[in-house]
């Protein structure tokens, strides 16, 4: 159906709206074929009419099991945002970007999706808002190097940004094979030591001051390498493109 859709006279135009200023791939449903993608996605590469999975392009990675947590939500007309590794052809390293994986409808059938990436740190006022939905404080530049976080802290502080509780931290750790910490000490190390090292009283204002501070303006390593998981889903909203 979508396929028949590009294939008309304004196949053009259609796309030029859906990819432009966008590192986008619309992928065809239910074949999941690739139709079209921006240049900007995969520079030199063509990756048209293949499955993800057919690629050597990393949007493979992410494509299978991705597509399996994103379905419920496309066939619903949701949108779905998603914090997630991914690896352009043009570097040489993994980059943290925020995944939008829109539904496209046809006719009210589910025909397609739209995946776009955009490249985002966690000082990024915009991922900011969507972690805290709060007001930036403002940074504390008396924080003395000896009270800074120790790399166990800062990931305990990455992922309770992510809006998990201490318990999915605890269990996060103890899958990762990195150290198992019960979720009360988990509890106590944010209240305790945390706050205390970034003079704060909250956990809304402990992110936005290990961020000012560029203590969290990266995937803490251990994390970043491990294999648990590639994403994260970060924010739902019902919306999707018509056509």
């Amino acid at each position: 159906m979508l396929r028949d859709i590009f294939n008309s006279p304004n196949a053009s135009i259609i796309l030029k709206i859906l990819l432009q200023n966008s590192m986008s791939a619309i992928i065809e449903y239910p074949s999941y074929k690739i139709l079209a993608h921006s240049e900007n996605l995969s520079p030199g590469l063509n990756l048209n009419d293949f499955m993800p999975r057919d690629t050597s392009h990393d949007i493979a990675r992410i494509s299978q099991h991705h597509g399996e947590e994103a379905h419920k939500f496309r066939i619903n007309r949701i949108t779905s945002s998603w914090l997630v590794t991914f690896k352009r052809e043009s570097l040489s390293s993994l980059e943290l970007f925020r995944l939008d994986d829109i539904p496209i409808f046809h006719n009210d059938v589910l025909v397609g999706i739209k995946c776009s990436f955009k490249e985002i740190t966690l000082n990024d006022i915009s991922f900011m808002n969507i972690l805290l939905d709060t007001n930036l404080l403002d940074p504390d530049e008396n924080i003395k190097k000896n009270n800074n976080l120790s790399e166990m802290e800062k990931q305990i502080l990455f992922l309770a940004a992510l809006n998990k509780s201490n318990k999915q931290i605890s269990a996060i750790n103890e899958s990762l094979g990195i150290r198992k910490v019960e979720y009360s000490t988990i509890k106590t190390l944010i209240s305790q030591r945390i706050y205390k090292k970034l003079n704060v009283k909250t956990l809304d204002q402990a992110i936005t001051k290990a961020v000012e501070t560029k203590q969290l303006n990266k995937i803490p390593e251990l994390l970043l390498s491990s294999l648990l998981r590639d994403y994260y889903l970060i924010e739902t909203k019902e919306n999707y493109i018509n056509i």
